[in-house]
């Protein structure tokens, strides 16, 4: 799906570390991979409400560590940043270039208020939010049968 969102957008790469990973997958893991085998700056993109969660992730403390934190503030989501990424911030996207890892920006966005945990949700209750897709990912969605519920009818 992830291939599909992205079509030919060359600024972007599909990574599987994660995918190819067997046991638990953790972000610290994934980002020390990826700093073993690329020289630029890596920068974690995090939904407002993923970041918040943060402290709650495996070892988080070392990703600032391993790589930029862009954070994606939604419309409606005005919250307080924690105390600890202040002195991270950074006010300008492009200063994330001049260094390796340990830097934080609030990217905000006019895109949809919806996150990734809304988006799964109304997909098991068996909506297809179309608006909030790239054209290609309901198809696929459909026709892998993914995000529904079982029902006892669904073939195993």
């Amino acid at each position: 799906m992830l291939r599909l969102a992205l079509g030919t957008e060359p600024r972007f790469a599909v990574d599987e570390t994660e995918y190819e990973r067997e046991g638990p997958s953790y972000m610290v893991d994934t980002l020390m991979s990826l700093r073993s085998r690329y020289q630029d700056p890596l920068a974690l993109i995090l939904g407002m409400d993923a970041f918040l969660g943060l402290p709650s992730w495996h070892r988080w403390r070392r990703i600032l560590g391993l790589a930029h934190i862009i954070i994606v503030k939604r419309p409606g989501w005005d919250v307080p940043l924690p105390a600890w990424v202040g002195p991270h911030l950074q006010e300008r996207g492009d200063l994330l270039l001049n260094a390796d890892h340990g830097l934080a920006f609030l990217f905000a966005t006019s895109a949809r208020p919806e996150s990734a945990s809304a988006l799964r949700h109304a997909l098991e209750q068996g909506e297809v939010p179309t608006a909030w897709l790239p054209p290609e990912i309901p198809i696929y969605i459909e026709t892998h049968r993914l995000y529904r519920r079982p029902s006892g009818n669904d073939e195993v």
